[in-house]
Formats: structure tokens, sequence, C-alpha cells
């Protein structure tokens, strides 16, 4: 039955209006009150697929003001049809794209299908391509924030993880493009997802899940073009932190030092659940938001993975297109052992630090030992500013590692190898691996008082560094 000419355009107008589900739940707590405007809201497939379902296609697009900037919106209706994919479903996202990218503004695509609509064939394949193209199109010209309040499946799922953050809501969430009863039953929860760094954020339930969303666009501009900058008073720009040396005593949280150095003691860490040993995310230090790569000692002494490599280039390049000031801080006992295997995961971290175009700065807060030098944002790679601490440590290899390797023969012949061992690795320390010694060779740009720590960072960013 042909249901589109049953109906008049005030009865469907009227039908919209008195719409209520889980959809336009996220949408009112999205936008701010009475701002939203729906575009594409009469467009839909075709007679043949709608059966005697809605008369609207399964999802909502339009535009409006969250906390008061522009934002576009798509929002996939799984109480229509299951959100199911169509031609028409790609055709009102696709507009919805070129609308946000002509505007300047964030896109926020709400994923919540449990896949294709089969009857539409290679059409609504197309379609799933049509969407792909249209977010490479926007990547590093607007951002792009997918939240997944429910079931994300198939080529859904990869274009979600093209986005710049996955929000993910914790307890219904399920990413997968092969369902998880074709693999033994694993791989679908929002925790997977997040361990392989498929999801940068999770929340629980819809509320906490806007919530979050909405705490992440505060730290990002709207486009490419636009910074988010926030003046502070010359007091706090010249604030001591003399709380560093106790911070990083022993094995300790990176998060901590972040929180120190941050204007309000908070860090807003994306990806927590994916290679623990580096921490990315967002501060605000000084002028503006900053972005933020660590190595965290309290992680297997900082060593870096194929995984952390990979997750600190990712960050890297988004906050580059955006030009959000980076920081990045190391302590680290080197690469990973196994990092003869990841040469290509390492590659596209240098890559990531070669290629930045924003205000860079370097502090190496403790150990850096091997590659992890070079590899975590080196003034040769093209970092405006590298600091060291007093406490810091700059080598090939560790002390211990250097002395059993390059004074193995004197140890073995002394009277008292053990006390002799000793004696080396503290001179090698003085002579080889101080950060006076890096600074000599030029690589540290000046080394630093733990309490100056903030100030120097904030007048590093503040002069383009």
């Amino acid at each position: 039955m042909n249901i589109t000419s049953q109906k008049s355009s005030a009865e469907l107008r009227g039908e919209l209006e008195a719409q209520r589900g889980k959809a336009r739940g996220i949408i009112a707590g999205l936008f701010d009150e009475g701002t939203f405007a729906e575009l594409g809201a009469y467009r839909r497939r075709s007679a043949d697929e709608c059966g005697n379902d809605s008369d609207f296609e399964s999802v909502v697009t339009g535009y409006g003001a969250v906390d008061g900037r522009l934002v576009f919106a798509f929002v996939q209706d799984f109480g229509n049809r299951k959100g199911a994919m169509s031609a028409a479903h790609a055709d009102k996202i696709c507009a919805l794209y070129d609308k946000a990218l002509s505007s300047g503004a964030a896109v926020i695509g709400v994923f919540d299908s449990a896949g294709a609509s089969v009857l539409e064939g290679a059409g609504v394949l197309d379609g799933y391509a049509r969407i792909m193209k249209k977010v490479c199109d926007a990547k590093g010209m607007i951002p792009q924030v997918a939240v997944v309040p429910g079931v994300c499946a198939g080529a859904s799922a990869v274009i979600a993880s093209m986005f710049d953050f996955t929000v993910a809501d914790s307890e219904k969430a399920s990413l997968f493009v092969t369902p998880p009863f074709l693999c033994g039953g694993k791989g679908g929860s929002a925790a997977e997802a997040e361990k392989r760094g498929e999801v940068q954020l999770t929340a629980s339930g819809d509320t906490e899940l806007i919530g979050m969303t909405k705490k992440l666009l505060n730290f990002i501009p709207s486009n490419c073009s636009e910074g988010t900058v926030t003046a502070l008073s010359d007091s706090e720009l010249n604030r001591r932190t003399y709380n560093i040396d106790s911070l990083t005593s022993g094995a300790y949280d990176v998060s901590s030092v972040i929180k120190e150095l941050s204007d309000d003691g908070e860090f807003f860490e994306l990806s927590a659940g994916y290679a623990p040993e580096v921490k990315t995310g967002f501060a605000q230090i000084g002028s503006a938001v900053t972005g933020v790569v660590a190595t965290s000692p309290d992680v297997n002494g900082g060593a870096l993975t194929c995984c952390g490599a990979e997750k600190a280039a990712r960050f890297i390049r988004f906050c580059s297109a955006f030009s959000i000031p980076l920081l990045t801080l190391v302590d680290s006992e080197g690469t990973e052992l196994k990092g003869d295997a990841y040469a290509k995961s390492y590659a596209e971290l240098a890559s990531a630090y070669a290629d930045c175009a924003s205000r860079t700065v370097t502090v190496v807060t403790g150990k850096a030992y091997g590659s992890v030098f070079a590899l975590l944002g080196a003034g040769a790679l093209g970092t405006g500013v590298v600091f060291a601490l007093d406490r810091a440590e700059i080598g090939v290899m560790s002390p211990e590692a250097a002395v059993e390797f390059a004074k193995n023969e004197k140890i073995k012949n002394s009277g008292s190898p053990e006390n002799e061992r000793k004696k080396l690795i503290d001179e090698w320390k003085a002579s080889m691996s101080s950060p006076l010694a890096a600074a000599r060779r030029g690589a540290v740009d000046d080394i630093i008082a733990s309490d100056e720590l903030r100030m120097r960072i904030v007048s590093a960013f503040e002069l383009g560094m």
C-alpha cells in the first residue's frame, strides 16, 4: 500500500511534532532548549521499502546550539525500523555534512542502528560509502564526535571509528562489524571496544552520555581555523608548581602532574582503557586548552608499546589539524621489549610529531631512555621547545645497562665488582645521562627547576614556540 498519498502535509507535521522516543530524547538533552532545527524531516525511502511503517526516515538530522555554539547532528532512531540504513537515510546524513562544512561547525553522529535495510541491496551499500566519503572530506576541517547509546553494527561501526572521538554507553552500547555470535560471543561490548582503542570515552545512560559529549565539545574548536583561548590573570600565569617533585617520585601516575599544571586541577583524559602507559587528553594550561601526551611510569615504567604509539599519534594529528597547543611529558624507561615488531607504529608516532603544525613543548620529567626520547617530541622532530627537569635522565640506554655493556671488563677485573658497578653507574648518570649532558649536545633547550615548570610551559606557548 502506498501510504504517502493518504496523508496531508499538515497531518504529517502533526505526527512529526508528536514523535517521542530515545532519538528525540537525545536531541532534547543535547541541544539548548528551543534551538534545534530539523532538516529533511519528510525525506523517506521509496514506497516499496516503507511498507506500513513510519512515514519518516529512521534518522533525524538538524542543527542547533550546544552550550551556545552551532552544532550539526544526525541521530539514528532505533525505534523506527531499528534505525536501519537506507539510501534515503544516507542522503539525509550527507546533506547534513554539506551544511556543516559550509558553516564550519562540528558534527555529532548518534549511532543506534542494527544495520542495513537488506531490501535495498547495493543501494544501501553505496549509501554507507557516500557517508564514509563525507566523513573523510570533513576530517581535519570540523570536529566529528560519534555517540553510541546502543547498537552500532556493520559498516556503521566503521564510520563511527572514522570520527575523531567516540563516546559510548558503558552498559548498553555494542560496536561490531561481524556479529558477536559469529565470533564466539566476543568483541561487541563497549568495554572491549575501549580496550581496542575504538572508544575514547564511556558513560552510563543517556544523560551521562550527553553530558560527556558536551564536555568534550567544550575542549575543541568548531573548525580548523577557530582557536579556543581563555585569558587568565598574570598571577595565574605565573603560578609556581611546588608539588612536582613529590608527585614525580617512584612509579607515579602522570595524571597527577598534568592536574598540577592545569588551571583548574582537571585533566580530561581520552582513551583511558587503551594503552594506559600513555595518557592523552585535554587540560587548560595558561591561556588555552592544551592537548597533552604523557607517559605514565606506574604502567610498566612508562615503556612505549605499539598501541601507545598509535594512540598518541592519532591524538597528535587531531591537535595539529585544529591548532591545539601540544604538551608532551616524558618519563619512560624506553620502548617495550617487543619493540622490534613495532617499527611501523613508532614510525607513525614520529611522523605525527614531525608533521604537527601546532605549538609544541616537550618536558622530560624523569627518564627518557633509548628511542622514546627521539619519538616523543624531540626538538629535532620539530618540537618548539624541549625542557628537562633537574632530575631527568636521558640516554641511549639506562645507566645500569650502559655500564654493563661498556664497562663489563672493568667491573669483572676489580677487587669489588658490586662496588665498582655502583660507582660506574653513578659516574655514568652524572656524565652521560644527565640533563646537562643532553643540553650540551643541543638535545635539550633548557634545564628548569620543578617549581617553574608551569610558568615555563605557559611562556613557551605564549611565545608561539
